[in-house]
């Protein structure tokens, strides 16, 4: 049963759609008046869906980095974002890290002991399994003017969450383009510009091995979650699998098209 024709006609009422019994025209007077606000209130609701955009309920937060971002990753334990930028010429990059959870910035680097004109494009970034280190790839191939030239190569580790250097190893010829950890103590995988594929050790960065890669380049790798074999994709259109220990080849498979893991356009600049 309704409220009594002189009870108050609450809001709730209303915008719950409780069984409000209106008066009758003896009651014309208030029955109007909630009769106008309800009208009120549908315009209102109809005009805001009709002008409203769709909220992206599945994004956590967003962060403007302010510059071309090239490569994300998250850490192991799920608790930071770490994002490699680039300047808009590409010739300086820099690495900053975000906690996962609300977005909050903790710490970036520019600058490494081993790059002291600066970091060159970020490319590429991985973090240690344990989640204490990141590796960073960096380095563009610029063509304009010819001939081709790498800007700011490098491969860096640091700490986390603080960012400080850990290590560096530099190659004015070559940039990296590709990094992945092995699992345990295993080598720091990197794809480097003239399509090699070296292992470096993840404290010193010292070269222990180096593999042909493939022809035309090598896009991306990464290793098994043992460590034991590393897998690589390149501009042939070929998948080859690498013994880690060894460097022996294992297996090898063919894409119908390129095997490509990150743009290639960004990677070499051309007219």
């Amino acid at each position: 049963m309704g409220p009594s024709p002189h009870a108050p006609v609450s809001l709730a009422n209303l915008l719950l759609g409780s069984n409000v019994a209106f008066p009758l025209p003896a009651m014309s007077r208030r029955s109007s008046f909630a009769s106008t606000l309800l009208s009120a209130l549908v315009f209102v609701l109809t005009a805001a869906t009709a002008t409203a955009q769709p909220f992206p309920t599945n994004v956590v937060w967003s962060d403007s980095v302010g510059a071309a971002v090239h490569t994300v990753a998250f850490s192991p334990d799920g608790q930071y974002v770490a994002s490699g930028a680039a300047s808009a010429d590409s010739t300086q990059g820099r690495i900053d890290l975000f906690t996962a959870l609300g977005g909050m910035p903790l710490m970036r680097a520019t600058t490494h002991p081993a790059a002291p004109n600066g970091l060159g494009a970020a490319n590429s970034l991985v973090f240690r399994a344990d989640g204490q280190a990141l590796a960073s790839g960096h380095g563009v191939v610029r063509c304009d003017p010819a001939p081709c030239a790498t800007v700011g190569a490098g491969v860096f580790t640091w700490s986390v969450p603080g960012l400080t250097s850990q290590g560096g190893s530099t190659d004015p010829a070559e940039a990296a383009f590709s990094v992945a950890y092995a699992a345990g103590s295993g080598p720091l995988g990197v794809v480097y510009a003239d399509g090699t594929i070296r292992f470096l050790d993840p404290t010193t960065l010292a070269e222990q091995r180096q593999l042909p890669g493939h022809a035309g380049g090598t896009n991306a790798i990464a290793f098994s979650p043992d460590g034991a074999r590393l897998a690589s994709v390149g501009a042939d259109g070929m998948l080859r699998v690498w013994d880690t220990a060894t460097g022996a080849l294992q297996r090898l498979g063919r894409h119908q098209r390129r095997a490509q893991g990150q743009p290639q356009a960004r990677r070499r600049e051309q007219d």
